[in-house]
């Protein structure tokens, strides 16, 4: 399968009906032109086809250094394949921001498991949320940021549910340089707790922790409905 690899949807759509105009405008001024518009219109049908299904370059998970877990062909499904029982950090390659700003992990056979943002390259060693720069929510209920346990949840095991990580750009009025975040969860579909003030515009990146034998979770960055539903705007 082959990829268009492009900046936005939008910039994408706005090249294509630039080339519609040329087409009709050229059209229109030749002499006997019935049959050329005719054309056009079958061509305008083909754009608006390619239009609905086009979609922007979506994320991706980074393949392992150390082959301790394998990636699906379309790097979105992980399994470990190391018997450690410590965590196994995996993030993806872009981080979120204004445009795409929320994705979902479903996670199966997983004895521990988190889910948040952190800077690239987090040492493989530590835990998202326990350091500065990143946060998560884990399957034990509870909710680390930048190095601080800040609440508490009672749910079941993540074990196929749906975790969901969102962002929302705010602006920031003390410091105008930095970007300002607000950081929300989702439970199968179901936002949880209260939005969190996030600061580190540089460490949004997605990432995951699992731990267990054959343990598994399957990201979604778009390609797919998201069981939590936006409101409209």
């Amino acid at each position: 399968m082959s990829y268009i690899k492009i900046q936005t949807t939008a910039e994408a759509k706005e090249k294509i009906r630039d080339a519609m105009v040329v087409i009709q405008e050229g059209a229109d001024n030749l002499q006997g032109s019935a049959d050329i518009k005719e054309k056009s219109k079958e061509l305008e049908k083909v754009v608006n086809h390619y239009e609905a299904s086009l979609c922007p370059m979506m994320n991706k998970l980074n393949p392992p250094l150390n082959k301790e877990y394998a990636l699906s062909e379309d790097c979105l499904k992980a399994t470990l394949k190391t018997l450690d029982p410590k965590p196994t950090n995996i993030q993806a390659v872009n981080p979120l921001n204004v445009e795409h700003d929320y994705f979902e992990v479903v996670f199966s056979r997983s004895t521990y498991a988190s889910v948040g943002l952190a800077k690239l390259n987090f040492p493989k060693e530590e835990q998202f949320g326990h350091l500065k720069n990143s946060v998560s929510i884990t399957s034990n209920g509870n909710l680390w940021m930048n190095g601080k346990k800040t609440e508490n949840f009672v749910w079941p095991k993540f074990d196929k549910k749906t975790i969901g990580v969102g962002v929302k750009y705010r602006d920031n009025p003390i410091n105008c340089m930095k970007k300002a975040w607000k950081i929300y969860f989702t439970y199968n579909g179901v936002k949880i707790g209260s939005s969190l003030q996030y600061e580190n515009d540089d460490a949004l990146i997605p990432s995951i922790s699992l731990a267990g034998p054959q343990a598994t979770f399957e990201a979604n960055f778009g390609e797919r409905p998201f069981m939590f539903k936006f409101e409209k705007k």
